[in-house]
């Protein structure tokens, strides 16, 4: 009887020090982040983000691929930046970085482990090994998707404003969450400034304080080479660190919208 007694008192504070320590290693995460996150489950349904001084509510998300033209060609061309439908064959610079480290072990070396060069080393790697890098580097399509959101914009100021928010996107970097920033917006059918010579201002709009624009607004959601669409996009306003050294977290942030597949969840 006293041993069964003793292997209940082993069993009941082994628990209890398994309690302890599930709620410490909680409690070690930032707290920072656990409110963030709290208020995002609150504010989950929450649709308005700020940019400046315009507040732009996404009232629905479409995506489009870039390959599905009949679904383009319901967005008018004359909207698009460029005035034309996104082209198939729009190719971008592209670095094989595994066929590099096949041909080069010094190269291998400098991208496995960069730190331990000084910069006047990593230029004399690079020029001896130009070759390889240039045999290398060639012209590859990225694929797209696009983001065409029904909106509210209203300003708190009048005036010309540009209407520039922020992409987010947010994707597994190794074995950490990383994300990354960009403003690639492509189309809007509200554009005041039409002529060529003054495409610059292509996403500026004279606004009235209070008066809400009605719009669509259009984004290239384009593949990453290296890390391919395994990634969540987010709509979010300008970062509030003008280094944008420290991005803050999409997921975990109140001012940013899911803007993919995954429209209005986090």
């Amino acid at each position: 009887m006293k041993r069964r007694k003793a292997w209940i008192g082993i069993a009941i504070m082994l628990t209890v020090v398994w309690g302890v320590s599930f709620f410490l290693n909680r409690d070690k995460t930032d707290p920072a982040e656990r409110w963030l996150m709290r208020q995002n489950e609150e504010n989950s349904d929450n649709r308005i983000i700020h940019d400046r001084n315009l507040e732009i509510e996404i009232l629905s998300c479409t995506i489009v691929e870039e390959d599905d033209q009949s679904a383009l060609e319901a967005y008018p061309v004359e909207n698009f930046h460029q005035m034309q439908y996104p082209s198939l064959n729009d190719t971008f610079p592209f670095v094989d970085y595994e066929g590099i480290k096949a041909e080069s072990e010094a190269l291998k070396d400098v991208y496995e482990h960069p730190g331990k060069y000084t910069v006047e080393e990593l230029d004399r790697i690079f020029e001896e090994n130009g070759d390889i890098i240039r045999e290398n580097t060639y012209e590859r399509h990225r694929k797209t998707r696009f983001a065409f959101l029904e909106c509210k914009i209203t300003s708190s100021v009048a005036g010309k404003q540009a209407i520039a928010p922020f992409v987010y996107r947010r994707f597994q970097n190794g074995k950490k969450i990383d994300y990354d920033t960009s403003n690639t917006l492509v189309y809007f059918d509200k554009a005041m400034f039409r002529d060529w010579d003054v495409r610059s201002y292509f996403n500026w709009y004279v606004f009235t304080p209070g008066e809400p624009l009605e719009c669509t607004l259009g984004f290239a959601l384009r593949e990453d080479f290296y890390l391919g669409n395994d990634a969540a996009y987010y709509l979010g306003g300008y970062p509030r660190d003008p280094d944008f050294e420290k991005l803050p977290d999409p997921k975990y942030d109140s001012n940013a919208v899911r803007i993919d597949e995954e429209f209005g969840k986090k």
